[in-house]
């Protein structure tokens, strides 16, 4: 990751927790890495964060399923700086995977 994009992610976790009210941190642990996950009420709060010059794949947000199962109960969220491909749209709306704009 380049710096800017550190920085980008410590911005966005910085403003989700004033939108949730609890704290994001980065995650890396067995080779899996996360962008901003939170814990409140018994269930982790994980955004994956896509802050580049084209819009989001089906494959993008699968990775995202992926990396994510372990996680139990859980809510997941994507941010995507240019969108989402239809197919990943459509992927999002069927697993509930909301949208969170920035």
């Amino acid at each position: 990751k380049t710096e800017l994009g550190i920085a980008k992610e410590y911005e966005i976790r910085e403003k989700l927790k004033s939108r949730f009210g609890f704290e994001f941190k980065g995650y890396l642990k067995d080779n899996i890495e996360l962008d901003a996950v939170g814990f409140d009420k018994g269930t982790y709060h994980i955004v994956e964060i896509k802050w580049r010059n084209k819009a989001t794949s089906y494959k993008d947000v699968i990775n995202f399923m992926e990396k994510t199962k372990v996680f139990d109960p859980v809510k997941l969220y994507f941010i995507s700086r240019s969108g989402f491909t239809k197919q990943a749209e459509s992927l999002l709306n069927e697993k509930n995977i909301e949208v969170i704009k920035v």
